[in-house]
């Protein structure tokens, strides 16, 4: 499947560093957000509460700032249907796994990564729409508890990794 995304130019990267061609402060704020990492979609739907819309991204395209990058990524795999929602699985680490509780955890880890990292927790969100297996969790786990750890510090680190195993192991 083809996605596509924006991500700065050459021009668009000096722009940030020097302020060499006198982007528009309207416009500046816009090009910082641009990472390489969000689809067209996604980026309207940050700039908007910022007065920006399909025209100031069109604006930064046009006179070459970003640039759209074409990306093949794997097909989402179908979901597997249990026959029986109460089996449970041997999971890694020897931890009993419930293959219905999967949907449940991947809500959460969805909702709770984009409540608190916002666009920066974009590359969770993609692990997190591929994770299938405990070992997939434990390391989205792992990498949103770091995020927090740097952005809001050990307490609030401690309680999601709490709160997060409670709903990975169903406690």
């Amino acid at each position: 499947m083809k996605t596509i995304f924006y991500d700065k130019t050459e021009k668009g990267r000096e722009e940030i560093s020097s302020r060499k061609f006198g982007l528009s402060a309207k416009l500046r704020p816009l090009l910082v957000m641009v990472d390489g990492k969000h689809t067209p979609d996604e980026l309207l739907k940050s700039i908007i509460p910022l007065g920006m819309n399909a025209e100031h991204v069109q604006a930064l395209l046009d006179q070459n700032f970003i640039t759209e990058l074409i990306i093949e990524l794997p097909d989402p795999e179908p979901e597997v249907q249990a026959h029986d929602h109460d089996a449970t699985i041997q999971g890694e680490h020897g931890v009993e796994i419930n293959p219905k509780r999967i949907g449940e955890v991947r809500s959460y880890l969805s909702e709770t990564i984009k409540n608190n990292l916002g666009l920066r927790g974009f590359a969770l969100q993609l692990k997190v729409e591929r994770a299938n297996t405990l070992a997939d969790f434990l390391e989205i786990k792992e990498s949103f508890v770091e995020a927090i750890f740097n952005t809001k510090g050990l307490q609030m680190a401690r309680s999601f990794e709490s709160r997060i195993n409670q709903v990975l192991y169903g406690l």
